[in-house]
């Protein structure tokens, strides 16, 4: 078995590069509800909700996860540094580890993209402070799932409900 030991080499493309795609609709970077202060007010949607509210007009009953509007992170350095990296957002801190139970990796990581394209097999991951962070963000979203999981997309400014065959936190 190979342990591949991730070292991030700061060359900023997570940071510039924060617009994914979800289900067919478009999202940035997860935070937190209480990480919502490290961004300028009128950049923050909501991200993920749950439960169903709205007959006329269906959304969810609670917001528990937000999002900023721009593709590039408004803290990046023009030297690829963080202005923030003390208090960076949760979702930054495991990167580039996604999703729950085996390993998930981000494959836009440029360290990623140059162990796939050196054919490097990845049995196991040391990322100790990355995994910690995935860790909680995965326990996070489940304890905060009740009922249907609904995601804003940015492209429509509209809710969606995420198809729950995808889900896999």
């Amino acid at each position: 078995m190979k342990t591949f030991r991730f070292q991030c080499e700061r060359c900023g493309y997570c940071c510039r590069n924060l617009v994914s795609d979800i289900n067919g609709g478009k999202g940035t970077l997860f935070l937190l509800p209480t990480e919502t202060k490290l961004f300028p007010q009128e950049l923050i949607r909501p991200l993920f909700g749950s439960g169903v509210k709205g007959r006329s007009r269906p959304r969810p009953i609670k917001v528990f996860a937000y999002q900023i509007t721009t593709s590039v992170c408004p803290h990046i350095k023009p030297d690829n540094t963080c202005a923030i990296y003390l208090k960076r957002p949760m979702m930054c801190r495991a990167f580039p580890l996604e999703g729950r139970g085996i390993i998930v990796i981000n494959r836009h990581c440029r360290v990623i993209q140059k162990a796939i394209a050196e054919n490097e097999i990845v049995d196991k991951m040391d990322a100790p402070e990355e995994q910690k962070a995935n860790k909680f963000l995965s326990n996070y979203v489940l304890k905060n799932l009740d009922g249907l999981l609904w995601y804003f997309d940015l492209n429509t400014q509209k809710w969606k409900v995420f198809p729950s065959d995808k889900i896999c936190f």
